[in-house]
Order: structure tokens, then C-alpha cells, then sequence
């Protein structure tokens, strides 16, 4: 007597690689964040082919020379060696990861991941990368200070209350002591930490 074979249901399995799973969350970002913007793109070519030529060459040169600055800041902060030229591209690209993720994450998230591929701790990563937005932003506060000081007539049409006399003074110089404080503090860390490893 022979026992029949009781025939398999094939399984539905669905095996999902990496690189599948990179593709699909590009595309939805595609769809919820990059196609939205693309109106407000239009109209920004619309506003720049009437704008000063000029103020357009100084603004990129601006924001070319800001990616420059933060990558020797990276270098100089980073308690290991890294390549300059990589570390501006890096530079580059985390600007482009900020106008995708809220907040500045996208730079923070692009700066620390490229710090630990050079095999920095986690904690002198997230030192370096805190400490490079600090600098970041102080370094805006005063160049926003000094023109407000140098140019009172620039912010005039703001409605933000902005008095101009020894307070702003006074501003620029906390922010710039606090910022040579961070400095100062974040020098010693990394020297006690290059005693410890």
C-alpha cells in the first residue's frame, strides 16, 4: 500500500535586497519631497533671470567658499587625517542632503557617517560635527552683525525690531567668546582623548 504524496503549496517569499530597498526609498523621496519643490524651482529661474548678475557670480562664490571653510574645519578638528579634497566633496554633498532632510539633519547625519568611515570615534565624530555648526552658525551671527552695523539701512524694511547701538556690540562679542570657548574646550578634549587611545 503505497501513501500518497500530499502535493506542496509553493510559498509567496518575498526576498527584498538592500539595493531594492535604496532604489524604492529614493523614489518616494523623489515623489514627496523633490517633485513639490519643483513649482517654487521654476519661479526662482524666473526671479534670477531678472536679478543682478553680479550679486548672482558673489552668492556662488559664497556658498562655494563656505563648503571650502568647512571642510579645513573638518580637518582641523578631526582627530585623525583626512583628505581635503574628500572632505569638501563630502562638504558639498551634505548641503544638498540639508535642502532634502528637516532641520539640518541631512548635513549632520552626511558629516558624522563620513567621520566614523574614517574611523573616528563616535564621540569625536559627533564633537567635530557639533562643534563645525557651531562655528558655522557663529561665524553667519557675526557676518549678519557686522552688516547690520556697517549697513543699519539693510534691515530697515524688516520688521524685527533690530536696535543698532552698543547691545549688537555686545552680541558680537559674546557670540565670538563662546565660540573661541567651544574651540578652546573641544582642543583640550581631543588632546586628553589622544592620551587615553
Amino acid at each position: 500500500m503505497s501513501v500518497a504524496a500530499t502535493p506542496k503549496k509553493p510559498s509567496l517569499t518575498i526576498r527584498v535586497q538592500p539595493k531594492q530597498l535604496i532604489v524604492v526609498l529614493a523614489l518616494v523621496l523623489l515623489l514627496y519631497v523633490v517633485i513639490p519643490q519643483l513649482d517654487s524651482f521654476k519661479h526662482s529661474l524666473g526671479l534670477i533671470s531678472h536679478a543682478d548678475r553680479g550679486w548672482i557670480i558673489f552668492g556662488a562664490v559664497c556658498y562655494l567658499l563656505t563648503s571650502v571653510m568647512s571642510g579645513f574645519i573638518y580637518r582641523v578638528l578631526a582627530p585623525r587625517q583626512l583628505p581635503l579634497s574628500r572632505t569638501i566633496i563630502v562638504q558639498y554633498g551634505s548641503s544638498f542632503a540639508t535642502r532634502l532632510l528637516p532641520g539640518g539633519i541631512g548635513a549632520l547625519g552626511v558629516g558624522y557617517f563620513y567621520l566614523r568611515k574614517q574611523k573616528c570615534t563616535p564621540a569625536a565624530s559627533l564633537a567635530v560635527v557639533t562643534l563645525n555648526n557651531l562655528l558655522g552658525t557663529t561665524g553667519h551671527l557675526v557676518l549678519l552683525l557686522v552688516i547690520a552695523l556697517v549697513v543699519p539701512t539693510t534691515f530697515k524694511g524688516l520688521h524685527v525690531g533690530l536696535h543698532l547701538n552698543g547691545q549688537a556690540g555686545s552680541l558680537l562679542a559674546v557670540i565670538t567668546a563662546v565660540a573661541a570657548a567651544s574651540v578652546v574646550v573641544y582642543m583640550r578634549f581631543r588632546r586628553r582623548l589622544g592620551r587615553v587611545v
